[in-house]
């Protein structure tokens, strides 16, 4: 679980969109919003499907704090992930509760300022009493994980960009941590039938640059040649040198390791000067991918696929339509979140207190830890994920996507065995 902090400069401008389009899919605050599955090595809880309901939970309350950057610079990327947290909770409730306890969600806005997210973390555990902390941000990591951990309260997020480089065992998070991220652009090219590879990457920050370097050591172990990598400023007019580059390396598929506009720009320049290969892009984010309209058109999701067809993905669909209606899920923050409070819903339904007594930080720490053994959550996760005294799995799987000509998503299927150990277009691929 260990990876490194230049990841997340790399990821939250991505994510953002501020430098680079990697997003997969951008004092205390009053946004404050109440509301709540449970899965197993798939799903359940106390019911499994979005439309049934149980008798209404008569047990201790267990509240979970949610901090989201819901304003701010780095909103438009968020702006889901506390309704999915709210519907959730709804949900649960709905369904009985996790072994028999009610689900209080509080979802607080960190306005993308670290010193916000530090004053919503002491809030939500010295005033709301929370067991836990789900974080989709990319600026309150740092901000609260020593705050959180010292008050042996759990934090839920992803290796991605909200955590720090050496996170403590109390940091629990879900998927692809770098360098294995940077290094599916070439499982991505192999996964679509492109035998080489070239890349674009955001001149602006160090960690961005390092991606080439990446791509260039690792792709031609996976049989894909690297052809080099061109460097382009969030602000260029143009893209016009960068695409002489491309379309003179002769490259199958173009990485994008830009924001939305410049990516935007590359891909009519190229189109304009006769280049045909693909354009992969780090955002499996549905705007995203719409608003460039260019085909073919692949991407990284580190995250489960939101169009997948599978059991427990339909269900994600059927809890937003039912509890979220109009909410646009289709996002990967969005998906990390429904796959971190499904997680919780799983340790805590398997290894938590009675329904009686109250949970705290310690009790969710410990079902985590006694829980968590090469789960899944049926495929919701890219490979199994284990929990100990001394953190977690390192994960070196994710998705890779492709959105055809009519607008449909695609989960290409890698070239070994599925990570998580599903089939169909939820299996996951893996860096070796």
């Amino acid at each position: 679980m260990k990876h490194s902090h230049s990841l997340r400069s790399w990821m939250a401008a991505v994510a953002a969109g501020c430098v680079l389009t990697l997003s997969l899919t951008a004092c205390a605050s009053s946004n404050n919003s109440s509301s709540n599955t449970s899965p197993s090595g798939t799903v359940s809880g106390n019911a499994a499907a979005a439309g049934t309901t149980a008798s209404k939970p008569s047990g201790a309350l267990i509240k979970i704090g949610v901090l989201v950057d819901l304003t701010g610079a780095d909103s438009v990327i968020f702006k889901g992930s506390g309704s999915v947290a709210t519907a959730w909770a709804k949900w649960v409730n709905a369904q009985g509760g996790i072994n028999g306890h009610p689900v209080e969600v509080v979802v607080m806005d960190t306005q993308s300022s670290p010193a916000t997210a530090a004053g919503d973390a002491r809030e939500l555990v010295e005033n709301d009493d929370v067991a836990a902390v789900a974080v989709e941000s990319l600026v309150a990591g740092p901000a609260i994980e020593p705050y959180l951990n010292s008050h042996n309260i759990p934090y839920l997020g992803n290796n991605v960009g909200d955590g720090p480089a050496n996170p403590p065992s109390t940091y629990f998070s879900l998927d692809i941590g770098f360098p294995a991220y940077a290094e599916t652009a070439a499982l991505l090219a192999k996964s679509a039938g492109f035998k080489s590879l070239t890349s674009v990457v955001c001149s602006e920050i160090a960690a961005c640059l390092s991606i080439g370097n990446t791509l260039k050591a690792y792709s031609p172990t996976v049989g894909v040649a690297y052809k080099g990598t061109s460097t382009m400023a969030s602000t260029a007019p143009n893209a016009t040198a960068q695409c002489v580059e491309i379309v003179n390396s002769g490259a199958g598929l173009t990485l994008a390791a830009l924001s939305l506009v410049p990516t935007g720009k590359l891909i009519t320049t190229c189109r304009a000067q006769g280049y045909k290969g693909g354009f992969a892009i780090t955002s499996v984010s549905q705007a995203n991918f719409l608003q460039l309209g260019a085909t073919p058109l692949y991407g990284l999701d580190a995250d489960f696929p939101w169009w997948s067809t599978a059991a427990a993905v339909v269900q994600y669909r059927d809890v937003m339509a039912q509890y979220a209606p109009g909410l646009d899920y289709r996002s990967y923050f969005d998906d990390d979140m429904w796959a971190l409070l499904q997680l919780f819903s799983y340790a805590v339904s398997k290894s938590g207190p009675s329904t009686d007594a109250p949970v705290s930080g310690a009790d969710v720490i410990s079902a985590y830890r006694t829980a968590v053994k090469n789960v899944t959550l049926g495929g919701l996760l890219a490979q199994p994920i284990t929990y100990s005294a001394s953190g977690n799995t390192i994960v070196n799987c994710f998705w890779p996507v492709e959105r055809r000509a009519n607008g449909s998503f695609v989960t290409l299927t890698g070239s070994g065995p599925s990570g998580n150990g599903v089939t169909g277009d939820l299996a996951s691929t893996c860096v070796s």
